[in-house]
């Protein structure tokens, strides 16, 4: 029997385990234990892995090790270089040319990632890629340092989201009110929840060629720096190859601990644009949140009954009511033209127009919460609902027509500056936003954050593509020319900078053309461009326009002589040079 017994376990070895489990529990009698065992310390310890055993669920199972491809391990030694640009064109306050360039390599770079990851490019990462690389290029035709500002940073965050939405990341398909939690995920979640993952893929996965011959391409370039350096030091002796390296005698000490600095601050960066690869790729995050947990939340945020939300917004349509009857005259005046007594054109315009931005904010504000708080009992709620809405949009509506009437009044008189043209794009801006509120009421199927977002965009687009501040430059010379403009704010039109240059380069001819002068008996005009900015001018300067302007122009002339910075080259620049040019105004001026 015993022989038997042994044969069989010859024949087949596991049964010798499973034998010799039960010999030795017969022999003691063991305690059961958990997959995952303590030692004395209280620590819990995973159990020892043998190879072909899988472990029960619920075991501890270690998580397995990212491997990273070639494209991705390109990708991460790029982004320190993107990082590093990136702080350069910061430090040097946008360059036009240098940012658009940025912009272009970061979504150029990046798109070739995506396609060889094989991502979809749906809808929504398509809009979000054209749109990212449409207000780019309008950095080098705005001459507004605020506009290129803010239109640089809707192409990064229009960036986010492309990456993001490109992986099918999106929280529902198509067009939703969920793209601001979509957006918000894009540009601080996911990136940060694979911050550290560019030292990680520095290195692609073994075994792929690419990778292996990415590596290789690494190690040649490392060898054969040490001898460029020797073959470019011999070949000094030439004048016309040292020529070509002879920026170098420029860099200092300072230049390159510059350097050193801008590609150390330039790392975080990296690891941000990296980290959002990586995880929309990976679809980290996937339930936090997710448009189950929105629509859940939204559902337990409707607690406000009804009468609770009539007896809040009643009060304040009484105060509306109450405010446009004892002002009803001061603000009708703005629709026929009528200043009223004792108030000036500048204190009638700008009267009540921050309070009026403050009102519409809050008036958005209710909008919003009635919809989100509000219960839905039954259809009388929908219908509370959608009234509120419509009467506190018509409200705000009546208040920014009449900032708008008082606003083209002020610009009638005085013209343009760029504070008016802003304001007014704002007054535009808001009006859209409460009309697709009332439009909203009444057309169910149209999703407001998605169609709001969008139009603001193509809203902003168009100011930026515009060059605003040329056409405000122009607009005022034309009609102080033709005489329909008393005076000239020429103060205002050099803080346009570059795109007034046309504009003013007109302006004195034709006060050179009326007053017989010659242009080289000019006044004095040696002056720094610099100058100019900050500057805010004593009276006597305010009333001399046409040796302020002079004064500006050969500034300027003599600023785009001594600059050749190739990336700071723009559309203003390149009309001002020519207008310039055509004017016979060149730098370094002596006015004799």
């Amino acid at each position: 029997m015993e022989e038997k017994k042994n044969s069989e376990i010859t024949k087949n070895p596991q049964n010798a385990s499973f034998a010799n489990v039960n010999a030795s529990s017969s022999a003691q009698p063991q305690t059961p234990q958990s997959a995952s065992s303590e030692n004395f310390a209280g620590v819990t310890q995973a159990p020892q892995t043998v190879p072909g055993y899988t472990p029960a669920a619920g075991m501890y199972q270690p998580a397995p090790k990212r491997s990273y491809t070639a494209a991705e391990s390109v990708f991460a030694w790029l982004c320190f270089v993107l990082g590093y640009l990136f702080i350069r064109v910061f430090l040097n306050s946008l360059p036009p040319l240098g940012t658009l360039l940025f912009v272009i390599l970061l979504y150029a770079l990046t798109f070739v990632v995506v396609k060889l990851e094989k991502a979809r490019f749906n809808a929504p990462a398509v809009i979000s890629l054209l749109s990212g690389l449409a207000l780019a290029f309008s950095t080098v035709v705005s001459g507004n340092g605020g506009v290129r500002f803010f239109a640089f940073a809707c192409s990064l965050a229009a960036y986010t989201y492309f990456v993001y939405t490109a992986f099918g990341n999106k929280l529902a398909k198509g067009f939703t009110n969920l793209l601001l939690v979509d957006f918000f995920k894009s540009a601080f979640i996911l990136p940060f929840a694979s911050f550290g993952k560019i030292f990680n893929g520095l290195i692609p996965k073994k075994g792929e060629k690419c990778g292996k011959g990415f590596l290789k391409v690494l190690i040649g370039i490392a060898l054969a720096f040490i001898p460029c350096v020797i073959i470019i030091a011999l070949l000094f002796y030439d004048e016309s190859f040292r020529n070509m390296f002879r920026f170098i005698k420029d860099i200092g000490l300072d230049t390159v601990v510059e350097h050193i600095v801008s590609a150390c601050l330039g790392i975080p960066v990296a690891m941000y644009v990296y980290g959002l690869l990586v995880s929309s790729k990976d679809m980290k995050c996937a339930n936090t949140p997710n448009a189950e947990n929105c629509r859940v939340a939204s559902e337990k945020t409707k607690i406000a009954p009804v009468a609770t939300v009539l007896a809040a917004v009643i009060p304040i349509s009484l105060i509306y009511i109450i405010f446009f009857i004892s002002q009803w005259k001061y603000y009708v005046s703005g629709f026929v033209g009528a200043l009223p007594s004792e108030t000036s054109y500048a204190d009638y315009a700008r009267s009540g127009f921050f309070q009026l931005t403050a009102v519409a904010f809050i008036n958005f504000v209710i909008i919003a919460l009635v919809g989100l708080l509000m219960k839905r009992d039954g259809k009388g709620a929908k219908i509370v609902q959608k009234t509120v809405s419509v009467i506190l949009s018509l409200m705000t509506l009546v208040l920014i027509s009449t900032a708008a009437a008082k606003m083209i009044m002020y610009i009638d008189v005085y013209g343009l500056t760029p504070k008016r043209v802003y304001a007014s794009w704002l007054i535009c801006v808001l009006a859209v936003l409460f009309l697709l509120v009332i439009i909203r009421q009444f057309a169910g199927n149209i999703r407001l954050v998605t169609v709001s977002a969008l139009v603001v965009t193509v809203m902003f687009a168009g100011l930026a593509f515009s060059n605003i501040d040329g056409i405000i430059a122009r607009y005022n010379v034309e009609r102080y020319i033709n005489g329909s403009l008393s005076e000239i704010d020429v103060v205002a039109l050099i803080d346009c900078g570059d795109s007034a240059v046309p504009a003013l380069a007109d302006y004195v001819k034709w006060e050179d053309e009326k007053n017989g002068t010659d242009a080289a008996k000019r006044p004095a005009v040696v002056c720094d461009e610099g100058y100019f900015y900050g500057n805010r001018f004593d009276s006597s300067e305010r009333k001399q326009p046409y040796t302020l302007a002079v004064r500006f122009l050969y500034a300027k002339a003599d600023a785009y002589e001594s600059d050749n910075n190739f990336f700071s080259a723009s559309v203003p620049v390149a009309r001002a040079r020519k207008a310039l040019e055509k004017a016979g105004i060149k730098g370094n001026a002596t006015g004799d």
